[in-house]
């Protein structure tokens, strides 16, 4: 006799090793997200000036690998920031790109899903100067007003005199100064801002060379903190190589606190840093994006970032780790069919009474997903004829 979906309700289920609740937009597994300005170590991994290092406590890779493919050899990446599954980013120098030049005094922004360049500010329009840099840029919290700083003192539109340590406010009509580098922020002149992120009560930043603000001494790797209860805090950054200066700045962020950074449900491509907790396994989007404001994009009862972990598609309410047919056959053999995806492996578990045991019983502690199909069986023998209760889990690597 063969049982399809609920006939059975309370027989069987499928379980995913659960996430931990994570806060709302709060950080995701990959901690940070740092460019640098010569190619150097992350922790045994080599990065160089194009490369935007997503970097965790388990994982570490490059967000930003098609975009350094994409730019001529000599141009180096001096600021970076991630809105809406797009990278925006500023470089040193001016490149080409399908007939339309940028300049170090623009933004550029990058599609890593279709790998198309096109501008996102233009800087001559906004009154900087020809042949300026902007050494650092990140978006303002909670929308799409940019803050940035140059490399070079001038006179600006609107923000007036400033200088390589201020940053400068854009609302996309006019610019600001939004922070004096020197009164409010204790730069010392002879130091350049050239990484900033923002959030709603602090303001990160990183200088070009070693600097002592209120008594702390920082590298050029290192990153600062200034809010206004505490002042300017060191922020050491020990995962970048000394011999290095971080010149962009990024903390990934996951709004809905399903496990995969919102620049992952966007685009639907990997971050490499960002794992299952606690194990460090990778989840990966594969090619399937999600809302980043809604934890169960699809509605079927598992989160994105846990159908991320199980290989399923997210946006697809009838592709998700569940079993999806019990066949009992002649005898005392069973047969269970589940939903699964290629490379993972899954554990049978049983139990003979719901109310005192959350089927933890091992059957089968390693079943490989079947080749060349999204289902997988399992026969399971000498079962009883009734009483029992089965789960499907994910094994985690």
């Amino acid at each position: 006799m063969k049982r399809i979906g609920f006939a059975m309700a309370g027989v069987y289920c499928a379980l995913l090793a659960s996430l931990p609740a994570m806060l709302l937009a709060d950080i995701t597994t990959n901690n940070v997200r740092v460019g640098v300005d010569i190619a150097t170590g992350f922790g045994g991994d080599v990065h160089n000036d194009q490369d935007f290092v997503s970097s965790g406590p388990y994982a570490r890779g490059s967000l930003s690998a098609s975009l350094a493919g994409a730019l001529p050899e000599n141009v180096e990446v001096t600021g970076v920031a991630v809105k809406d599954g797009v990278i925006v980013f500023s470089t040193d120098c001016s490149f080409v790109s399908d007939s339309t030049t940028y300049n170090d005094e623009d933004m550029v922004a990058y599609n890593p899903t279709s790998g198309v360049f096109s501008m996102y500010l233009d800087g001559s329009s906004i009154g900087l100067p020809s042949g300026t840099d902007i050494n650092a840029l990140c978006f303002q919290p909670g929308g799409s007003n940019l803050y940035f700083s140059i490399d070079v003192s001038a006179n600006l539109p609107g923000a007036g005199a400033v200088t390589d340590e201020d940053v400068i406010g854009y609302n996309w009509s006019t610019l600001s100064l939004a922070y004096d580098g020197d009164a409010t922020l204790g730069i010392p002149s002879p130091a350049d801002l050239d990484a900033l992120y923002a959030t709603t009560n602090a303001l990160y930043f990183s200088l070009d060379i070693t600097a002592t603000i209120d008594t702390q001494t920082g590298s050029d790797e290192d990153v600062w903190c200034y809010d206004l209860t505490n002042g300017v805090t060191l922020v050491p950054m020990d995962m970048v190589g000394d011999n290095a200066d971080v010149g962009a700045l990024d903390f990934p962020l996951d709004s809905d606190g399903d496990g995969l950074s919102d620049y992952e449900e966007q685009t639907g491509l990997d971050d490499p840093a960002t794992t299952h907790i606690p194990s460090g396994a990778p989840l990966d989007p594969n090619g399937h994006t999600s809302d980043p404001n809604d934890p169960d994009s699809d509605g079927d009862g598992m989160t994105d970032g846990q159908e991320a972990a199980a290989g399923t598609d997210s946006g697809d309410p009838g592709e998700v780790l569940a079993i999806t047919v019990i066949d009992e056959q002649a005898g005392t053999n069973v047969v269970l069919t589940w939903q699964s995806a290629t490379g993972k492996t899954y554990a049978v578990l049983y139990s003979t009474d719901l109310l005192s045991d959350d089927i933890t019983n091992v059957w089968a502690a390693s079943v490989a997903a079947a080749a060349g199909t999204n289902r997988t069986s399992y026969v399971v023998t000498n079962a009883p004829p009734s009483g029992r209760f089965y789960r499907i889990k994910l094994n985690i690597p």
